[in-house]
């Protein structure tokens, strides 16, 4: 499954919605400073959100959403 948007964390960001192909987009979300090392891991050279930390930041919207696209 491809994510309607990935947002991106970084201190020179704009806070802006970046349109992709099929209706996805990059949001680049300006913040003060980078998370802490301990909330991030590595992977194909890109510095991601460790799972744990990724679902402390994400709206209760979220949830709502994943639950309505289950299929049980």
């Amino acid at each position: 499954m491809i994510p309607d948007q990935l947002v991106v964390h970084s201190p020179k960001a704009t806070n802006n919605d970046i349109k992709l192909l099929f209706g996805t987009t990059l949001y680049d979300l300006k913040v003060a400073e980078m998370p802490a090392t301990a909330a991030l891991t590595v992977r194909d050279g890109l510095r991601l959100f460790s799972p744990a930390a990724a679902l402390v930041r994400v709206p209760e919207s979220f949830f709502s959403c994943i639950h309505s696209r289950r299929k049980w």
